[in-house]
């Protein structure tokens, strides 16, 4: 299972920005201009001057201003705010207790960046019309607003023309997503027998929404979702028995403002929907950016997940991987290889025994064992091969057996 990830608040991160540039400047009073903290926080005017005020009112800031020679507190007055903020320049001063809040921001400004780094993003499935180039612009703006997030990067499907290309890019994008977003656009009015008139939504995406809660339901795994429709669209056909409860709109930056405040009450689920589940664990594959500096490479951890209510005591964790992807190390496996299961692979188990008999309590993920692989030594012809070929993970936790199979290819678009 993914870690959690300690997700900043926009809010937050302009905070912070606002003092590592007043403390890049000078200890002490800094002169500052609206301008230069805009550019430092990437915030527009009235943004920054919130945050300002905000943080002048919990006592973590000093603003104040030169005037007549002499220098005077900020009284957040609505008819000094512009002359202060807009006119010339202003004085920051970081307090002494505000400083430990902005250390704390800085703790998880670079525990942000190091789980970033090492943990793959969930999928965000975009369902949205493509009909015109605006709507296409519009999914585009989407992605880059999903992107922007440390946890999650966006899937947004062109239209297929054949049902290999619908089951390999769609249906297995939406198979395995953590989170779903859809903008359901005008498609034209229906007129019905009775005389009443009825706007339609895309049928794609009235299509695609009824597959993501098909396979919400079948996985049992939670599935962030955010729907919006125009004011114009009517509710028909399975979305009259799903509690979807899309925002409405008329413009797309009201969609683009409420998606990247609802992005950061996510949280990455379990990966991808694809862990296996049993009644005591589940287990998971993952994988991130390997360390080896000579090859490109890529590390497979295999994780186990206590869902039970007691500890788990007794585990065993076994990574296969397609022989030829270890190859690129004359020192082969480092450690904990054991005969492989399948042919043409190499195999490695970690147990308890090599944690101490550490126990892995109700609700906490264990990440058991862990290669490091390569696939770009290989000629075109084999590394092509080898890409469609399984990692398979295997586990057992107190008795109970339990085994996830990934496609390596599959595995390694999630560092991409």
């Amino acid at each position: 299972m993914f870690a959690i990830i300690p997700v900043m608040l926009p809010s937050e991160k302009v905070e912070l920005a606002i003092y590592r540039k007043v403390l890049s400047l000078e200890p002490g009073r800094v002169t500052m201009t609206l301008p230069i903290l805009c550019q430092a926080t990437g915030a527009d005017q009235l943004i920054v001057i919130e945050r300002l005020e905000g943080l002048e009112e919990e006592g973590r800031i000093a603003l104040s201003k030169y005037n007549g020679g002499n220098v005077w507190p900020y009284t957040r007055s609505k008819e000094e705010r512009t002359n202060f903020f807009c006119n010339g320049s202003f004085l920051v001063e970081i307090r002494h207790a505000g400083r430990k809040y902005f250390e704390q921001l800085e703790a998880a400004a670079a525990q942000e960046e190091v789980l970033a780094a090492s943990e793959p993003k969930q999928t965000v499935f975009v369902s949205c019309g493509q009909r015109t180039d605006e709507e296409r612009e519009f999914g585009r703006q989407i992605c880059e607003v999903i992107n922007e997030h440390p946890s999650f990067r966006a899937y947004f499907a062109l239209s297929q023309s054949s049902l290999s290309g619908l089951n390999e890019n769609i249906l297995d994008a939406l198979g395995g997503c953590g989170g779903f977003v859809a903008v359901m656009h005008p498609r034209g009015t229906v007129s019905f027998s009775d005389g009443k008139d009825f706007v339609r939504a895309s049928v794609w995406v009235e299509q695609e929404i009824a597959v993501a809660a098909y396979i919400q339901r079948k996985r049992k795994e939670p599935l962030h979702v955010a729907a919006y429709a125009h004011k114009s669209v009517e509710r028909e056909g399975l979305r009259e028995l799903l509690q979807l409860n899309p925002l409405p709109f008329t413009d797309s930056s009201e969609v683009l403002a409420h998606l990247r405040q609802a992005l950061y009450s996510w949280r990455p689920v379990a990966s991808h929907g694809l862990a296996r589940r049993g009644d005591i664990a589940s287990i998971n594959l993952m994988a991130a950016r390997g360390s080896t500096p000579e090859v490109k490479t890529t590390k497979i951890f295999l994780s186990i997940e206590n869902i039970g209510r007691g500890r788990i005591r007794e585990y065993a964790g076994t990574i296969s991987v397609p022989a030829d992807t270890l190859t690129f190390n004359s020192a082969g496996l480092s450690g904990g290889g054991v005969p492989a299961r399948f042919d043409g692979y190499r195999s490695l188990r970690h147990t308890e025994e090599d944690f101490a008999g550490l126990p892995i309590h109700p609700g906490d993920p264990f990440q058991v064992i862990s290669v490091e692989i390569a696939v770009d030594h290989l000629s075109a012809e084999r590394r092509a091969e080898v890409l469609q070929m399984e990692v398979i993970g295997d586990a057992e936790a107190d008795g109970e057996a339990l085994q996830v199979r990934k496609r390596l290819s599959d595995l390694m678009v999630m560092i991409r």
